[in-house]
């Protein structure tokens, strides 16, 4: 697994750079999974679980950012959902 994928078992967290979608960075007080100076951000994992249904389902990316935006999911930075986007979080679950 490379520095950028998110990891699919909980087993470890990405190490550089900003913490992908279903991460975020340990602060002083957090509870729970702590891996690598990161924290699960469990709403954003149910959403990265969400896109994998939404395409073992047959959605094209685009459909899926419509379902998450009508359901009202943001992105990590609370923007609309990009193909991209999804693309490379569906890429980071072996799936695409």
């Amino acid at each position: 697994m490379s520095k950028h994928e998110s990891p699919t078992d909980g087993s470890h967290a990405p190490r550089r750079g900003s913490p992908p979608l279903g991460w975020r960075r340990w602060v002083p007080g957090d509870r729970g999974r702590v891996l690598g100076g990161f924290v699960r951000v469990e709403e954003e994992r149910r959403t990265e679980e969400r896109m994998v249904r939404l395409r073992e389902a047959g959605l094209s990316l685009r459909q899926i950012c419509d379902a998450l935006e009508a359901e009202g999911r943001r992105t990590k930075r609370g923007g609309r959902w990009a193909a991209q986007t999804v693309s490379r979080v569906l890429a980071r679950w072996g799936r695409q």
